[in-house]
């Protein structure tokens, strides 16, 4: 006599999937319309069916086993033919359905992302997608672990970890108050030694990026006042008298113009950097993920 083959269902492999790209059961109830509840009655059955464990609690959040990593692609591929099945008997052949999440830093997740989607929502307007903000090493770390499917960041990559897409470039510029000694002027680095700074919270790719063009001494010699985890609020910072600041030049663009903010200029110094679509290395992209890439290629 054989044994007995597990009996699982659709519904349970979608409810997995969802889990193991927004790497939370609250997250993953939310998008699908259940309560957490029945989300997590889903995941028990499954792995009693599968008699392994998917997922493992750690402190408030989740770690996906080895079993549940292997689950992943084939489960992802299945609820993927079962959409197309639907969209072909209902005569949407080529229509997109579903859920993507997508993990930004700061600055391409505020101006360079939302252009992004706005491109793939009027190619596929039943595509929903979810945008969640961190610094780049959160970002990648997320990607990497299986939170979720797509990251943009603004650091450099480890391309044996990741599927790399050039996604777009911007330029970091330093910024002063209004009537700062150094506001409008151009100086040397080494006249930076010693001026009050407001600077990102380690993990962000602008201070890496601003941090790393400097002489070794000089970014040294900077006195950071003020530690925050946003660009807005460093350039609030700036705005209130704290101190200098290096600040993408997407973000303070407008306030230049109107003179809210002043512009230092660096002697010999340009600090750009280059934005990057990652993806896990090993793991095929859903259609979605495609989809997706397919706007970045071409916008």
């Amino acid at each position: 006599m054989s044994e007995r083959r597990p009996d699982v269902n659709l519904r349970q492999l979608e409810v997995f999937v969802r889990i193991h790209e927004l790497g939370s059961f609250s997250r993953a109830a939310a998008s699908l319309g259940l309560s957490q509840p029945t989300v997590s009655a889903h995941v028990r059955s499954l792995e009693e069916e599968l008699g392994v464990r998917l997922f493992q609690r750690e402190g408030r959040g989740i770690r996906v086993t080895a079993a549940g990593d292997r689950l992943y692609v084939p489960a992802r591929r299945l609820v993927e033919e079962r959409d197309r099945a639907i969209a072909a008997v209902m005569g949407e052949e080529g229509e997109l359905h579903g859920d993507l999440d997508i993990a930004a830093s700061s600055i391409p997740g505020s101006y360079i992302v939302p252009k992004f989607v706005a491109a793939l929502c009027e190619r596929h307007p039943a595509v929903r997608v979810t945008l969640s903000i961190g610094d780049s090493r959160s970002v990648a770390r997320r990607v990497r672990d299986g939170g979720c499917e797509i990251g943009v960041v603004g650091s450099d990559p480890d391309r044996a970890v990741f599927d790399v897409t050039p996604a777009g470039e911007d330029r970091l510029v330093l910024v002063a108050p209004p009537g700062h000694p150094l506001a409008g002027r151009t100086v040397a680095p080494p006249r930076l030694i010693g001026e009050r700074f407001v600077v990102r919270a380690g993990g962000s790719g602008s201070r890496d990026a601003a941090e790393g063009a400097l002489p070794e001494d000089v970014a040294q010699g900077l006195v950071p006042v003020l530690v925050v985890d946003s660009n807005v609020s460093a350039r609030e910072a700036v705005r209130a008298g704290v101190g200098l600041a290096f600040l993408s030049e997407l973000a303070v663009r407008e306030d230049l113009k109107r003179d809210v903010l002043a512009r230092v200029r660096l002697r010999g110094v340009s600090i750009r950097r280059r934005f990057h679509v990652v993806l896990r290395q090993g793991r095929p992209p859903s259609d979605l993920a495609r989809a997706f890439l397919d706007v970045v290629a071409e916008e």
